[in-house]
């Protein structure tokens, strides 16, 4: 009995020999670990640290781990005892989370702002740490396209905005674009043409033929007089309207984004406000009668291509063989308002026209000079009338030769663009 008493003494003496260091034990991810301590660092122009009331909180043993979420900026952090600089440390974007282990690091880190904006870090604090680490310092970077507005949960809370956007590519998921939309046709891709009775694509006077493809949704024009050769031809990235070029009056109207119907506009007078925009090239200004983009109430084509039959119209562009650049508009019958620029274009200008009525119905005109890329206001003075409230308008441009010399003019590109 004595002999097996001994034996078991020896046994437990073994067991922990003198002066060993028990590890700290470490646990796993599947033991719930309560937090000790937590502060909310503001992290402005001068190194913080984390203060010694959240590393040995009173009542709980030492904190050996802590992490938590960048909000606001982006920031750098030391964990040697130096302080950082704006430009010297492991940089921590906002929305990155940063994990801090032992209780050396966590005394000696220190963090400040990269730029003028200061951020925040909300750590919260463990007894233990993880049972897999691989280092005192771990910044973990932020989810792609991460929102990072606001402190707290809400840093994941608020979703982008995009204000005024230009977007090439595609774009997938949700989206809340805020800003005016603009639409170009640029005259770059296959389109499939027929007559509004479904019928092939004619060139007979007063035929009224269907453009579909178009990025400004559906087109319609309107042939005047009879030709063999189209008055829609895109070649080269433009679009060629001049038909035949060997008769007098020979011509066509185009409208955009709408079909033939008075029930359906781009805008609405009074209600809403466009601009429509056009480079527009000219080689013979003698071969014109008229060439113009602009709005127009939206009813049946005129059978003659005569634009002061409509009854609500605006329009900005060449007025007769001279080539005056002009600024036409009419309210209902109450005759036609000129404003001249007092500029004439010169055979193969190439000049930008912008014609565009406002919110409240008030059209207002604009050219470039030769080749330029700046907008010059016509000034109305004669036609400031807005157009008739609750007309519905559609931009549309108008052409008509004079003589058989032939003007040959080219649309380079058309855009539509909301106004506010």
């Amino acid at each position: 009995m004595r002999r097996t008493c001994l034996t078991l003494a020896l046994v437990l003496t073994l067991g922990v020999s003198s002066g060993a260091q028990v590890p700290s034990p470490t646990v796993g991810p599947s033991v719930d670990i309560p937090a000790i301590s937590f502060e909310h660092l503001t992290l402005a122009a001068t190194a913080s640290g984390i203060a010694a009331t959240t590393r040995n909180p009173s009542g709980s043993p030492a904190a050996q781990f802590c992490s938590g979420l960048v909000e606001t900026a982006d920031i750098r952090i030391r964990v040697d005892g130096t302080a950082p600089t704006a430009s010297v440390g492991s940089l921590a974007q906002a929305g990155a989370t940063v994990e801090l282990a032992g209780a050396d690091t966590l005394r000696r880190f220190s963090a400040i702002r990269t730029s003028g904006t200061s951020a925040g870090l909300a750590l919260t604090c463990y007894a233990s740490r993880p049972s897999v680490w691989h280092g005192s310092l771990v910044v973990v970077a932020p989810p792609q396209g991460l929102s990072t507005t606001g402190t707290g949960s809400q840093v994941h809370g608020t979703a982008p905005t995009i204000a005024s956007p230009v977007i090439t590519g595609s774009v997938s998921g949700d989206a809340t674009v805020t800003g005016r939309w603009s639409v170009r046709e640029s005259f770059d891709q296959g389109y499939f043409i027929m007559q509004d009775d479904a019928t092939p694509k004619s060139v007979t006077d007063n035929e009224i033929n269907v453009v579909f493809g178009s990025p400004i949704g559906i087109i319609t024009y309107h042939e005047e007089v009879t030709k063999t050769a189209s008055s829609f031809v895109v070649a080269d990235g433009v679009l060629d309207i001049k038909g035949d070029n060997d008769a007098d009056n020979e011509g066509v109207e185009i409208r955009f984004g709408s079909w033939n119907t008075t029930t359906e506009g781009v805008i609405v007078a009074g209600t809403s406000g466009a601009c429509i925009s056009a480079s527009l090239t000219n080689t013979d200004i003698s071969g014109t009668d008229q060439f113009f983009i602009g709005w127009v109430q939206n009813e049946a084509f005129n059978a003659t291509n005569t634009y002061t039959a409509y009854s609500d119209w605006s329009v900005v562009g060449y007025n007769a063989t001279d080539g005056s650049i002009v600024s036409l508009s009419e309210v209902a019958g109450g005759g036609t308002l000129t404003d001249d620029s007092t500029v004439n274009g010169a055979d193969g200008d190439v000049r930008l026209f912008r014609s565009c009525i406002s919110a409240a119905g008030v059209p207002s005109a604009y050219y470039s000079d030769n080749g330029g890329t700046t907008y010059n206001t016509i000034t109305i003075v004669n036609g400031v009338t807005a157009h008739t409230a609750g007309d519905q308008m559609v931009p549309f441009l108008t052409f008509l030769s004079a003589g058989t010399d032939g003007a040959s003019p080219i649309v380079n590109w058309v855009q539509i663009e909301a106004l506010p």
